[in-house]
């Protein structure tokens, strides 16, 4: 996951929402923690979710995100 350790900006107050699959291979959660990180020491409100899940896309991924927008 490729983040920009170079941009100092600010994201102060600004949602966001990540996803990570407890089994996923590709980006584990430990790499999902990291990305996390990013935008939280820059002041943005991060929501983190570890999730029963592989790499893929599953209901409970849909329902967390639909929940996390209202």
């Amino acid at each position: 996951m490729p983040v920009d350790p170079g941009w100092n900006g600010r994201a102060d107050g600004l949602p966001v929402l990540i996803l990570a699959g407890d089994a996923d291979a590709i980006a584990p959660p430990e790499k999902a923690e990291e990305l996390a990180a990013f935008p939280a020491e820059r002041g943005a409100d991060v929501t983190l979710k570890v999730i029963k899940a592989q790499h893929d896309l599953t209901t409970a991924d849909y329902d967390l995100a639909r929940a996390w927008l209202i």
